[in-house]
């Protein structure tokens, strides 16, 4: 992390681009009781060498288990690093991760002393890695779409995967703020 930040911090800041990404998704997980949650997700990362992207990124599941009528929110973000490359002028593939912390809150719920609706809260890590293939409409603007792997846990530990498994996406990726001399958009 030091070594990133050293480069970052030398570059001159006319090599920066400012890139944004908007991703609805829809995660497939494995546990016997989830059934389909859809969401999305935004992404904000700076440009560099035109090869590495670094940023952060939040977003939003709503998962509603199959046993139950109460559906969990799942709300996260985090940090995020990826590799991207243009192999023809508009042909664009990336692999990307992120890392980060994530909050659920259960829709209501109702206590088995009192039969009062109540809301559940508990929070924990969560981790994703991606694939992307896409078409660059402009210099700008790519349209791609995203495979992975994700998992949300209920708890400190990464390996207790209380939503895990594959996710699909269609991403809007735009370079919308080139730092040059001025800013512009």
């Amino acid at each position: 992390f030091l070594a990133l930040f050293t480069c970052v911090a030398t570059l001159p800041l006319s090599a920066l681009d400012l890139i944004f990404k908007l991703e609805p998704v829809v995660m497939f997980p494995l546990q016997e009781n989830m059934s389909l949650a859809p969401g999305g997700l935004l992404q904000a990362d700076v440009d560099l060498f035109n090869l590495l992207s670094v940023g952060f990124e939040g977003g939003y599941l709503f998962e509603k288990p199959k046993s139950t009528d109460e559906g969990i929110n799942t709300i996260f973000g985090g940090a995020n690093l990826g590799l991207y490359y243009y192999p023809l002028s508009r042909v664009y593939l990336g692999l990307g991760g992120a890392f980060g912390v994530n909050s659920y809150t259960t829709q209501i719920q109702k206590s088995a002393e009192n039969n009062q609706p109540e809301k559940k809260n508990f929070g924990g890590l969560y981790y994703r890695g991606f694939g992307e293939v896409g078409f660059r409409v402009n210099p700008s603007l790519c349209i791609n779409l995203v495979g992975g792997w994700s998992s949300f846990s209920a708890g400190k530990d990464l390996g207790d995967g209380f939503l895990a498994g594959p996710f699909a996406a269609l991403s809007l990726r735009h370079c919308c703020i080139r730092i040059r001399n001025s800013l512009k958009i």
